[in-house]
């Protein structure tokens, strides 16, 4: 190498020397900058190195628009004692299911209805609307309601509504009381006892049956109960999942009942399937469109049957037929709360989130038939169904 060049070459490291120098530390100069932006610092127009509030890239989640669980329930001052209650109950997962959910619902209102006394110079239809209110707001904070919840709440305020104003209190409030009881009796307790004997048709008493389930369904229990009294003869597969995991319950409750199970997860569910009759389905709410709307994994379920021949059935009142529709699971969904996983990610970076969506939609085109109190109908006619009972 010759004399000049090399004279050439030292002169380009001192200066990089000396500019290294100039900010203060004894880093390579594109090394200094990488930190500085690592750690929300930029080079100012002096060359110094200042503080920015920039915050640091981080990957976008796609379920950023939806609920979670809160660490904290502030309970607002207007809120009935029962409200506050079952806001705490629903925010930890002690209450789940659609039906579980109304039913608690409709009583700590009922307690709401009970308690309340209409102020001087108004009306018990004008003003028990907004003591309602608050209490409803404090559920969505601690869980967003469920579409089922949704039903019976705008069929609560329609009955508030059509009070006659000069009724008296006690009338009124006896009369709304009787009317929540005629409405759980009617549209949850009959109308599982309809869903069961429909249903009940299509099991045979001479030819073994086995029924697929997935998760754990009130009314799914409560058919799988009856069938074992009224001497069908079955047996069930039940699948299951994390992070709810509540095939165990049902499974502690049918095998207590002398019903032959088997309990798998939803991995193992394509080995099982040969030697399935029929697929039982829970409902959180059936859509406009003959769509099920309901734990996630039922989709899964309902698909894997349809490719293997095996019937899906989805059985629910009609309290859960909602006009409503979805295209996908993500635009309107639950996210469970982190510490219903078994999973530690603390160790592995920031980065690294839990999280699982609670429901699914599952096409209709996947279902056999729907199952309700009404009869036994094709998803296409739910549409049908619902404009009959408005009319």
């Amino acid at each position: 190498m010759s004399e000049a060049k090399q004279k050439k070459i030292n002169q380009k490291s001192e200066r990089r020397k000396q500019k290294v120098e100039a900010r203060g530390g004894g880093e390579r100069p594109e090394h200094t900058q990488q930190a500085s932006q690592h750690h929300g610092s930029v080079k100012s127009d002096g060359g110094s190195v200042v503080n920015s509030t920039a915050p640091v890239a981080t990957t976008a989640s796609p379920f950023k628009h939806l609920h979670k669980s809160p660490n904290t329930i502030v309970k607002p001052e207007n809120v009935h004692p029962q409200i506050s209650r079952l806001g705490s109950l629903l925010s930890n997962f002690s209450i789940v299911g659609a039906n579980a959910r109304t039913l608690a619902l409709m009583s700590g209102l009922k307690l709401v209805i009970g308690s309340y006394n209409t102020p001087a110079g108004t009306t018990l239809s004008r003003n028990l609307l907004s003591v309602i209110s608050p209490q409803i707001s404090h559920l969505e904070s601690c869980r967003p309601k469920s579409l089922s919840n949704g039903s019976a709440i705008r069929w609560l305020k329609l009955q508030i509504a059509n009070i006659d104003p000069d009724m008296d209190d006690n009338d009124a409030r006896n009369h709304l009381c009787m009317l929540i009881d005629c409405y759980v009796r009617d549209r949850i307790t009959l109308a599982d006892d309809e869903i069961v004997k429909n249903t009940l048709s299509k099991l045979s008493s001479t030819v073994q049956t086995t029924i697929l389930v997935y998760a754990r369904s009130s009314i799914v229990e409560k058919t799988l109960i009856e069938a074992k009294k009224a001497g069908k003869m079955l047996s069930v597969i039940i699948v299951d999942s994390k992070p709810l995991n509540e095939g165990k319950n049902l499974l502690t409750r049918l095998t207590d009942m002398g019903v032959e199970c088997t309990y798998a997860h939803l991995s193992a569910l394509p080995s099982l399937l040969p030697n399935i009759n029929m697929t039982l389905l829970g409902a959180h709410a059936i859509l406009a469109n003959g769509a099920l709307y309901s734990r996630v994994g039922n989709a899964s379920v309902a698909l894997l049957s349809k490719l293997h021949n095996v019937p899906v059935y989805a059985l629910a009142e009609s309290y859960k037929f909602v006009d409503r529709m979805m295209l996908d699971s993500i635009t309107t969904n639950e996210i469970s709360p982190p510490d219903l996983f078994e999973l530690d990610v603390n160790g592995l970076g920031q980065n690294v989130r839990q999280e699982s969506l609670l429901y699914d939609v599952t096409p209709p085109k996947l279902l056999e038939a729907i199952i309700s109190e009404v009869g036994i109908h094709p998803p296409s006619s739910v549409s049908g169904l619902m404009f009959r009972a408005r009319a």
